[in-house]
C-alpha cells in the first residue's frame, strides 16, 4: 500500500480482540474513517463484519454523524451480484458501502477521496 495522505492512521483491529467479528482494519483520517475487510471470496459475511465494525466506531468509539465512512471489502475473488446490490443497500447519508477487487481498485477508491499519496 502507497503512504497515505493527511495523517491517515492505519490500526490493526485484530489486535484489540474486539469479542464480535470485525473487519481487519481501518484508515482513521480526521474527517473520513476507512473499514475495510479484507477476504478471498467475498460473502455476506463479509459485510456484516464491515457494519459491525461501523456501528462499533459509533457506539464505542464516538464517531461523530459529520465524520464520513467507508466500508470497503476488499477481495481476491469474484463478487456476486448479491453482494454488490447488498453494499449499494446500505450506502446511506455519510457512511458509503464500496467492494474492491484488487490492491489497485482499493488505492483508487482511497484516491479517490484524497487518501494516497501518488
Amino acid at each position: 500500500m502507497r503512504p497515505y495522505a493527511g495523517g491517515c492512521r492505519e490500526e490493526d483491529l485484530e489486535e484489540l480482540g474486539l469479542g464480535f467479528k470485525h473487519a481487519d482494519y481501518l484508515l482513521d483520517c480526521g474527517d473520513v474513517i476507512v473499514v475495510v475487510e479484507e477476504t478471498g471470496r467475498p460473502e455476506l459475511e463479509d459485510v456484516e463484519k464491515v457494519e459491525n465494525t461501523i456501528n462499533w466506531l459509533y457506539s464505542e468509539r464516538g464517531a461523530s454523524s459529520s465524520r464520513r465512512i467507508l466500508g470497503v471489502v476488499h477481495h481476491t475473488g469474484r463478487a456476486s451480484a448479491v453482494l454488490v446490490k447488498c453494499l449499494l443497500s446500505k450506502t446511506r447519508g455519510r457512511v458509503v458501502y464500496r467492494a474492491a477487487n484488487c490492491r489497485t481498485a482499493l488505492e483508487g477508491i482511497l484516491r479517490e477521496l484524497g487518501l494516497v499519496v501518488g
